[in-house]
């Protein structure tokens, strides 16, 4: 039995939607990584963080928080919610 050429190309349709909004996810995920690692390094630099501050670990601990709430639901991200996470992320990373 022969699959309808309608279908097929509503096949090949979605194969192609669907590596298009792979590679959106990928950019956008390139373009977050820049604009965070861009931001540590340049506090790095200015003093507000070490100057030799592992970046992707510092990432990793300012994000982590965020990302956990989301994924779980259990605290709504507001701004005080944001505040007091840069708050603890800062006091962490102080500089000695």
């Amino acid at each position: 039995m022969r699959v309808p050429m309608r279908l097929a190309m509503v096949g090949a349709m979605l194969r192609h939607h669907e590596a298009g909004i792979a590679a959106v996810e990928r950019r956008l995920e390139q373009e977050q990584d820049l604009v965070l690692r861009t931001l540590l390094e340049r506090a790095g630099a200015e003093g507000v963080l070490p100057a030799d501050v592992d970046v992707p670990e510092a990432i990793t601990v300012l994000v982590g928080p965020l990302l956990f709430a989301h994924l779980t639901e259990t605290v709504p991200i507001d701004e005080g919610f944001a505040d007091r996470t840069l708050d603890r992320f800062l006091a962490a990373y102080r500089p000695t």
